[in-house]
């Protein structure tokens, strides 16, 4: 057996197999005991992967956070553009012969798509438009408000974002450091059964371990 080609659910599954097979094979048991390994250095085997599936569980809920934090933060932000668009157009119109205010609102020339310049770009318009006036020409106060409302949540959703993304890494890093630790111990397990069985190699074929018959 190639402890490390082994997938880390092949792994738990093999790590599974043999320990259980050692804690109530009786020759198995006997012959471990006989050398030197005792009951509680074998359950190690059974914490470690316990350890490593509370990680994995850990894993899926973080990267089930990353992709709500996602799809809020992504939703607001098309939110935002979508009504943003729309009102850009009419105070283009609106102010179509103020250059001062085509300036202050930045309604001339390319929109900005990195975001820290987006974001300056959306809320110089919002925080100097005249609501009231773009309301005369078909824009319901309530949807300039909606605006404003998400660029102050969209801050918010991007820490949540980023601290999800920081959590599943994190995460990640800790789940494959316990998957190093059972396939280490594991590797050492298997060695010990060969060690301890060398008078009757197949006991180890109840661990999971084929045995090449002469």
């Amino acid at each position: 057996m190639m402890v490390s080609k082994l997938s880390q659910q092949e792994l738990l599954v093999q790590v599974d197999i043999a320990v259980q097979a050692a804690l109530t094979v009786p020759e198995l048991t006997q012959a471990f005991k006989a050398g030197g390994v005792d009951t509680e250095k074998v359950k190690v085997g059974l914490t470690l992967a316990e350890e490593v599936t509370m990680w994995q569980d850990r894993q899926t809920a973080t990267a089930n956070t990353v992709r709500n934090a996602q799809r809020a933060y992504r939703a607001a932000k098309e939110t935002i553009n979508a009504l943003y668009f729309r009102h850009l157009e009419v105070a283009r119109f609106l102010y179509r012969d103020d250059e001062d205010m085509q300036y202050t609102l930045q309604l001339l020339g390319p929109r900005q798509t990195r975001y820290a310049a987006w974001f300056e770009q959306v809320r110089a318009f919002y925080s100097h438009v005249d609501a009231k006036a773009l309301e005369t020409l078909g824009v319901p106060a309530k949807e300039v408000n909606e605006v404003k409302k998400l660029l102050d949540k969209l801050a918010e959703l991007q820490v949540l974002r980023n601290d999800a993304r920081r959590m599943a890494q994190q995460t990640t890093r800790s789940k494959q450091l316990a998957v190093n630790d059972l396939r280490n111990w594991f590797r050492r397990f298997i060695n010990a059964a060969k060690f301890v069985c060398q008078d009757d190699p197949q006991l180890l074929e109840s661990m999971g371990i084929v045995v090449i018959s002469n």
